[in-house]
């Protein structure tokens, strides 16, 4: 490079940046904000499902209670269903007093602590899911739409 070269580079040289450095400002601010409302919209979507997934828990909890006092007859039965109610409504709480990372953490390192207590509980959740599904209607009309599309 001559010296005519350099010395020109050198005088445009922070000069030439000052208009990129603000364009990169601009774009750096406008891609905070952007982000800062997409998190704002994500995270009230993902509240409002939080609230329904308390709400629908807790409405199993209800549901055992109230199977728990048409059942009558004195023994083990009732009882189980009332502690499962009040460990369903703890779970509940759980989650309403606690943040998504929060809950998903826990779950995680429940998981890793106790495998098999894990697969279990998922286990027995899918399998009453299944059973309130299906006598709610919901998993009838399913299986009836399955039915005609064979």
């Amino acid at each position: 490079m001559n010296e005519k070269a350099k010395a020109s580079a050198t005088r445009s040289g922070p000069s030439a940046t000052e208009p990129h450095a603000s364009m990169v400002g601009d774009a750096k601010h406008a891609l905070e904000r952007a982000t800062g409302h997409a998190r704002e919209r994500i995270g009230g979507g993902i509240e409002s499902k939080r609230e329904k997934a308390v709400d629908a828990i807790g409405g199993v909890a209800q549901a055992l209670r109230k199977t728990s006092t048409k059942l009558k007859e004195p023994g083990p039965l009732p009882t189980m269903a009332d502690r499962a109610a009040d460990t369903i409504d703890e779970i509940a709480e759980f989650i309403n007093k606690r943040t998504l990372r929060d809950v998903v953490g826990s779950v995680e390192g429940f998981a890793r602590r106790e495998p098999a207590m894990f697969i279990g509980g998922a286990l027995a959740a899918g399998l009453v899911a299944a059973r309130f599904l299906k006598s709610s209607g919901a998993g009838s009309e399913h299986a009836s739409s399955i039915g005609d599309e064979q």
